[in-house]
C-alpha cells in the first residue's frame, strides 16, 4: 500500500488487498511485521488493518478500471435523439448522435469577478465550483463533454481525450465521479444511516459496477493523494419538500470535501434553485453562469445538424427538404433557441416530421413552450416507488391541473405582458407583476384551493418560462418570440377578430408578430376565415385625399392584411365571392400608395410595403384569372344546361 497511485490505470497494481478490523476509517492504525512490533501504547485501543498476502493482480486493476470508464464514456458520448421524439411515431428514423460531434465549447459569467470567461478555463483554476444555467442551457451536456474527455484520457483514445479540452486545461487526466443527484439520492434513501463517504462509493458501486469494491482501497488512496474531480449533477432536480435528501447532499459534500482535501468539486443547478440549506456550504464555491448560445452558434449547431441527417441517408427522411426549411427559419431558431436543449429538440422534432412539411415557426415556438412546460419535467422524475418519487410539491400541483387551463394561463400570462408593455413603449423585456401573475392564476384554474405559490415556483424554478427581477415582484419573459407565440394563442380564442385587429392596427411593431401567428393558426384551422381576416385590418377603401394625411392606424391595417395575404397557402378560387376580390383589391391599392408615397412620416411603413408590393400584385393577378375562369365555367354550364332543358 505504500505504492503511491499514479495518473494511469496500469500503476494502480502492485499495492495489496487488506482486511480491516474495527472502524478503519476513524481509528488510529499501527503498522508494522505482524509478528515483531516494538514499543508501548497506553489508553489506546488498536484495530488492527492487516494486509492480505492474494493481492489484486495488475491486469484485474487495468480490466476493473476499463469497466469503469467505458461505462461513464458510454453515458456520456451520445446524445440521446429518442428523448426529443419520443412520442412521435416511427422515431427510429433517426439514430442518436456523437457528442463530440454536436458539442460547441461554452463561455461562462463569472460572478467575482463580473466578466466572460471559457468553461474551461474556469473548471481548469477552481477548486469548488458551482455552474449555473437556465433550463436546457446546456450544464448536464458540458459536464458530460468533461467527463467523455477525461476518461478518454485514462482509456487513451483519440477523438475522446483529455487533449481535447485545449490549453486552457493544464492539470492533467484527474480521476473523474460523475453523480446524478437525483439518482444519488434516491439510493442514499434506500440505506439506514450510512456514512457520508461510504454513502458516496455505494452509490459508486450500485452505478457503475460491483467490481469497482475491489479496487476502491486503491482509488480512495489515489485521490487523497493526487486529488480528482467529483461532479455532482442537477441540484435542482432534489424535490424541494424533501429536506432530508438536501441533508444528505450537505453531508456527503463536507464529509467529501474534509476526506479528500485534493480533489476538485463541481455541482451544477438551475439559476435560484440553491436550496437554502446549502447557502452555507456553497459559500465555498465560486459559482459562474453558462453564457447562451450565440446566433452564430445556433447556426454552426443548425450548419452540424444538417450534415448529420444528410448521412443517415434514410429512405424515411428528405435532407433536402429539411435544410431548406431550416435555412427558409433560421431567424426562428436563433431567436428561440438560443439553448442547446430547445435547438435540438426542434431540430428533431422538424426532422421525424419532414412529412408534414412546410411547416412554419409556429410550430417552432409551439414545440418550444411544449418541451419547456410539459415534456422535459418527464425525464426528471426518478424513484423507486410511485409514491416515493422525487417531485418537487409545485411540479405535482402543476401537472395535476387540466392541460387546457395550463395552456390558457400561459396564454393569459403573454398576452397581459405584452399589453403592458403597449402602455410602458420604453420597456425592452415583457414583465408581469406578482400580484397580476396570482390574478391570471385565480382566473385561469378551476381548482379552488389551488397552491398559486407552487404554480409560480413551476414556472419560475422548474420550466424556466418566467424570471425573478432585482424586485421580487417583479417577473420577466425575456424570450420574446415565445410570448409573442403565447399571446396569440389568447388572441384566437377572445374577441377574435375584433380585438386582434384593433391591437395590430393601432400599435403595428409590437403587435405585427403576435397579430400574424394568430392569424396564421385560424386561418390553417379554417381557410374561410382569410377574408374575414382582411377584411377587419384594412377597412376602408384609400381616401380620395393624398396617403400623406393618413393616419397609421389605416396604414398598419394594410400592411399586416398584405402579409397574411402572401403567406398563407393561396385562397381555395370555389369559394371566392365578389366581397373577397374587392377586400383583395382594397389592400393592393393601400400598399401601392404606401410605397409610393414621399412623406418621411410613413417612411418605416414604406420599406416595407415596397418588398410586399410585388408579391401583392402577382396574388392579386392570379386570383382574378382564376376567379373569371371560374366564372367563364360556370356560365358555360348554365348554358349547356340551358340547351340541354331546351332539347
Amino acid at each position: 500500500m505504500t505504492e503511491q497511485i499514479s495518473n494511469q490505470p496500469e500503476m494502480l497494481s502492485g499495492a495489496r488487498s487488506a482486511s480491516i478490523g474495527g472502524n478503519a476509517q476513524y481509528s488510529p492504525i499501527l503498522t508494522g511485521d505482524r509478528n515483531n512490533y516494538f514499543g508501548k501504547v497506553d489508553n489506546l485501543q488498536v484495530n488492527f488493518f492487516v494486509m492480505d498476502q492474494s493481492s489484486i493482480s495488475n491486469e484485474d486493476v487495468g480490466n476493473i478500471l476499463s469497466m469503469y470508464f467505458n461505462k461513464l464514456t458510454a453515458l456520456t458520448s451520445m446524445i440521446d435523439i429518442a428523448q426529443f421524439t419520443h412520442e412521435i411515431h416511427g422515431r427510429h428514423a433517426l439514430v442518436d448522435v456523437e457528442l463530440a460531434e454536436l458539442y460547441q465549447p461554452r463561455d461562462v459569467q463569472l460572478s467575482t469577478p463580473y466578466t466572460i470567461q471559457s468553461l474551461v478555463r474556469f473548471l481548469n483554476d477552481t477548486q469548488y465550483a458551482l455552474l449555473i444555467g437556465e433550463i436546457g442551457s446546456g450544464k448536464t451536456t458540458c459536464i458530460a463533454n468533461l467527463i467523455l474527455c477525461l476518461s478518454g484520457g485514462w482509456l487513451n483514445r483519440i477523438h475522446a481525450n483529455v487533449k481535447n479540452l485545449g490549453s486552457e486545461w493544464n492539470v492533467g487526466a484527474l480521476f473523474p465521479a460523475y453523480i446524478e443527484l437525483r439518482r444519488f439520492v434516491d439510493f442514499l434513501s434506500t440505506l439506514n444511516d450510512t456514512d457520508p463517504i461510504e454513502g458516496f462509493w455505494a452509490y459508486l458501486t450500485f452505478r457503475f459496477g460491483a467490481d469497482l469494491k475491489k479496487i476502491e482501497i486503491l482509488l480512495k488512496k489515489h485521490l487523497s493523494q493526487n486529488g480528482g474531480i467529483f461532479i455532482f449533477d442537477g441540484l435542482d432536480e432534489i424535490a424541494v419538500n424533501q429536506s432530508a435528501m438536501y441533508h444528505s447532499v450537505i453531508n456527503s459534500l463536507d464529509a467529501l470535501r474534509i476526506e479528500y482535501p485534493l480533489v476538485r468539486i463541481v455541482i451544477t443547478t438551475r439559476y435560484g434553485c440553491e436550496p437554502f440549506e446549502l447557502h452555507n456550504e456553497l459559500s465555498r464555491f465560486d459559482s459562474a453562469t453558462l453564457v447562451p448560445f450565440s446566433p452564430n452558434q445556433v447556426g454552426v449547431f443548425i450548419n452540424i445538424w444538417c450534415n448529420h441527417i444528410q448521412k443517415l441517408k434514410k429512405d424515411t427522411i428528405d435532407a433536402n427538404q429539411i435544410i431548406q426549411f431550416v435555412d427558409e427559419h433560421r431567424y426562428a431558431f436563433q431567436s428561440s433557441a438560443s439553448s442547446p436543449l430547445l435547438l435540438t429538440h426542434l431540430l428533431a422534432q422538424i426532422t421525424v416530421k419532414h412529412f408534414q412539411l412546410p411547416l412554419d415557426r409556429a410550430f417552432i415556438y409551439e414545440k418550444a413552450v411544449e418541451l419547456l412546460t410539459e415534456t422535459w419535467e418527464q425525464y426528471k422524475i426518478v424513484g423507486r416507488k410511485p409514491e416515493a418519487m422525487l417531485q418537487p410539491i409545485c411540479t405535482k400541483v402543476w401537472f395535476g391541473q387540466p392541460s387546457h387551463e395550463r395552456q390558457t394561463f400561459l396564454a393569459a400570462i403573454a398576452f397581459k405582458m405584452k399589453c403592458d408593455q403597449q402602455t410602458s413603449p420604453e420597456a425592452t423585456e415583457h414583465t408581469i407583476n406578482r400580484a397580476d401573475l396570482l390574478q391570471l392564476i385565480h382566473s385561469s384554474f378551476s381548482n379552488p384551493d389551488l397552491a398559486q405559490k407552487r404554480i409560480v415556483e413551476y414556472l419560475e424554478l422548474r420550466a424556466g418560462i418566467i424570471t425573478q427581477t432585482a424586485d421580487a415582484d417583479v417577473f420577466y419573459f425575456a424570450n420574446n418570440p415565445l410570448v409573442d407565440y403565447l399571446a396569440s394563442n389568447h388572441l384566437r380564442k377572445e374577441q377574435f377578430p375584433k380585438l386582434f385587429s384593433d391591437l395590430v392596427r393601432a400599435q403595428y411593431s409590437l403587435w405585427q408578430e403576435t397579430a400574424y401567428l394568430a392569424a396564421k393558426q385560424i386561418i390553417i384551422t379554417n381557410p374561410l376565415l382569410l377574408w374575414d381576416i382582411v377584411g377587419w385590418l384594412c377597412r376602408i377603401d384609400l381616401p380620395e385625399h393624398d396617403i400623406e394625411n393618413t393616419g397609421e392606424t389605416d396604414i398598419s391595417g394594410a400592411l399586416m392584411a398584405s402579409i397574411i395575404l402572401i403567406d398563407v397557402p393561396r385562397p381555395d378560387i370555389e369559394q371566392l365571392i365578389p366581397d373577397d376580390i374587392r377586400r383583395l383589391d382594397r389592400v393592393k391599392t393601400w400598399l401601392e400608395a404606401i410605397a409610393a408615397s414621399s412623406s418621411t412620416h410613413h417612411k418605416q411603413f414604406q420599406n416595407i410595403a415596397i418588398t410586399l408590393a410585388p408579391d401583392i400584385t402577382i396574388l392579386s393577378e392570379y386570383v382574378k384569372s382564376e376567379y373569371e375562369k371560374r366564372l367563364k365555367a360556370a356560365k358555360k354550364q348554365s348554358e349547356n344546361s340551358t340547351i340541354s332543358e331546351q332539347i
